[in-house]
């Protein structure tokens, strides 16, 4: 127990009666400078090793400095009038000192500050030991004053700042990006896959945490060594958890001061920069470096941690990061999410909401500013929080299916908790403000109303329920034309696209040894036939005459139906879809080689696959929409069959990013749909298609739901 705690609590009321006898007196080590925000003239004052930084108007900082510890209240409120010529009241004064009283820009005695910094700490503890694990968007771990380092380490890294060192980096970012342009496609895939938690192992994650820590440390550390080249001090670095992904922060507070504003743009810009220059670095080592080496993996798996990923998550200013604070500094307003969020949610409360709420006054000009930042700032960190929540399912789901939905639910009411109390409140506010409205509308033939409307929304099965799945189209009738006597393709008689009709000529061959064959037995047939008219003449040997003729009758027919089987036709109508038909021309082709392909297009099939679980709902002659990857409006059709047993994917079907390592993947069924033909069809076509399969109410989607989950388990 420290000398602090033990006067805390024998002695509580010492303090109060000090600061009572003690007049305000302006902290001496406070650092002040002058900046122009919003077209306005501010006084950013910080203390050293203080909480941060204050924006006061000349007139504010004129009136702190006239207190010295000296003067009354009423000696400053004559001092006031004396050099600004404005009445002040005494009382004006104490109000003023009052507001000053608890932070900075006051001094206080060494054992004032150990006692408000006592306080300080015990209320942070209570805030840990409250929400340490609960507010799991920000997990503080660790943090530490780093000024002494960063005093250090700037000597050494100071040429970082130089303007031949940035004239290198552009060129090796130049480069870089050059060898982005060229291998964009894998670098883009990987970079999805490598920041895809869902489908890695524990080990994967392991390693992407400890790359992603390390990196962020550097970025975070050029934050810190950009705020002392300008003069600053850093006296607080730290590491914390943001939804179990690691990240560091460094309080860069002091460059508002002691900065312009470009300086503070390169202080934001700094981490981005430095995470580039290491990028930059990897790409050449890992386009340098033979595959297979270990160095050149490390190198890869920088460049995917430091490339995409910075210019995506840290650059976008719709989010509270590095380009937040860019973005800030160029339009000259600062803390705009908070104002655009602020006029929006009073314009919400009083304009829609009906509150007694004023609206924040945003000049003319910027009200389309805030407005659409707002908006879009709003929706990007809502999207963010549900992509948090999805991955967490979808990790759980490696493990277990059909419990997946359970931490994935706790953590979207960890995540939204605050937001729904925010919700709760303002219904609570509402209800509050028009309580005797309510009170008077609510009459018991009212009530019962929206009681049965309540009712036929929840039971009433009017909302539609449908089956989805993926499909590929087929035609209706398909023919494979293959060559049923081998020969040399002489002629090819269409192409690719080509219509015809049944029985139309696709592509002539040629045999010399079957036409040489076939001419030899016809001449045979004519001596037979001969030889067997002169024996009935004669009356002499005339059944073996018959027989000879029979037999070489027999074998010219059949090679004349060979013959005729030079000439490959369409036994369909529709649409030749082998590609380079023509190209067959002069080459040999083999007994039973697939010439030629014509689909019939008048009517078209698409077969969709459907998970094990939902062929109960399926029947034939149920309605369907299905609509292709490559069109956008849906066209119509029904089941016309449901096939008996599964069957597998065709491949490229699904995307092979949606598949993940550890999944259990479903039994497909296929169900035909008949289309109505459409010029666009084509055979291999692939989209989404959704067969509706009747309607249901919401209780019992619920039910349904809860049934399954429940019954899966439990049986």
């Amino acid at each position: 127990m420290n000398i602090i705690r033990t006067l805390d609590m024998a002695l509580p009321e010492i303090r109060e009666r000090h600061a009572e006898q003690v007049l305000p007196r302006i902290e001496p080590t406070l650092v002040a400078r002058e900046h122009t925000e919003e077209g306005e003239c501010k006084i950013l004052v910080l203390k050293p090793k203080g909480q941060g930084y204050y924006r006061l108007t000349p007139e504010q900082w004129q009136f702190l400095n006239l207190f010295d510890g000296k003067r009354s209240f009423a000696a400053i409120a004559e001092k006031h009038y004396e050099d600004t010529g404005q009445q002040c009241s005494e009382e004006q004064v104490g109000e003023f000192a009052d507001d000053l009283a608890g932070t900075d820009l006051i001094y206080r005695s060494a054992l004032e500050d150990n006692a408000a910094l006592l306080q300080t700490l015990e209320l942070q503890r209570q805030k840990r030991r409250k929400s340490k694990w609960l507010d799991l968007s920000e997990v503080n771990i660790a943090d530490w004053d780093p000024d002494a380092f960063f005093d250090r380490l700037y000597p050494h890294i100071s040429f970082f700042y130089t303007p031949w060192f940035n004239f290198f980096s552009l060129v090796m970012v130049g480069i870089m990006t050059a060898i982005f342009v060229k291998e964009w496609s894998n670098i883009w895939h990987d970079t999805l896959e490598f920041y895809n938690l869902t489908n890695k192992t524990f080990a994967d994650f392991l390693q992407v945490w400890v790359l992603f820590s390390i990196v962020a440390f550097f970025h975070e550390s050029a934050h810190g060594c950009t705020v002392k080249h300008y003069g600053g001090q850093v006296h607080r670095m730290g590491f914390m958890l943001m939804y179990f992904l690691p990240c560091f922060f460094c309080d860069s507070t002091e460059v508002y001061v002691y900065g312009d504003k470009w300086a503070r743009i390169f202080t934001a810009l700094a981490g981005i920069w430095i995470e580039l220059v290491f990028c930059s670095f990897a790409t050449m080592l890992w386009w340098a470096t033979s595959p297979g080496m270990w160095i050149h993996d490390l190198a890869y798996m920088l460049i995917l941690i430091t490339g995409i990923g910075v210019v995506i998550l840290n650059v976008n200013p719709l989010v509270k990061l590095d380009g937040y604070f860019i973005f800030s500094e160029l339009i000259g307003i600062p803390d705009i999410k908070e104002k655009s969020t602020s006029y929006l949610s009073s314009w919400y409360k009083h304009h829609v909401c009906g509150l007694p709420v004023e609206v924040d006054h945003i000049p003319q000009r910027r009200r389309l500013l805030y407005v659409t930042y707002g908006l879009l700032s709003g929706v990007y960190c809502y999207l963010l929080l549900f992509v948090v929540v999805e991955i967490a399912y979808h990790v759980a789901y490696k493990f277990t299916p059909e419990w997946a939905w359970v931490p994935a639910l706790w953590l979207a009411w960890k995540v939204f908790q605050s937001r729904i109390k925010a919700a709760w409140r303002l219904m609570k506010v509402m209800y509050l403000d028009k309580k005797e409205r309510l009170q008077a509308w609510a009459t018991p033939l009212r009530l019962g109303v929206v009681a049965a409307a309540v009712a036929f929304l929840l039971f009433a099965p009017v909302w539609p329920d449908s089956v989805e799945g993926r499909f590929v189209l087929e035609p209706a009738q398909k023919a494979i034309i293959r060559a049923e006597v081998p020969g040399r393709v002489e002629r090819v008689l269409v192409g690719e696209g080509s219509l015809v009709s049944a029985g139309s000529p696709l592509v002539q061959l040629r045999n010399l040894s079957l036409e040489s064959e076939a001419a030899h037995v016809r001449a045979e047939l004519q001596v037979a036939t001969a030889r067997a008219t002169q024996a009935g003449l004669r009356y002499a040997s005339y059944g073996a005459a018959e027989r000879e003729q029979q037999r070489v009758a027999k074998r010219s027919r059949v090679l004349a139906d060979k013959m005729t089987k030079l000439l490959l036709v369409s036994p369909v109508g529709g649409v030749v879809v082998t590609p380079r038909l023509e190209d067959l021309t002069d080459s040999y082709v083999k007994e039973g080689a697939a010439i030629a392909e014509v689909d019939d297009l008048s009517s078209v099939r698409a077969r969709i696959f459907v998970p094990e679980v939902a062929v109960r709902d399926l029947r034939v002659g149920a309605s369907a929409d299905i609509k292709l990857d490559s069109f956008s409006r849906p066209l119509a059709g029904r089941v016309l069959a449901i096939a008996p047993a599964t069957a597998p994917l065709p491949e490229g079907l699904i995307p092979k990013e949606k598949y993940y390592q550890g999944f259990r993947q479903p039994q497909y069924y296929a169900a035909t749909i008949e289309l109505l033909s459409h010029e666009i069809l084509r055979d291999g076509m692939s989209g989404s298609g959704k067969i509706r399969v009747g309607h249901r109410s919401l209780a019992g989607f619920l039910g349904r739901l809860l049934r399954d989950s429940l019954g899966r388990k439990f049986w």
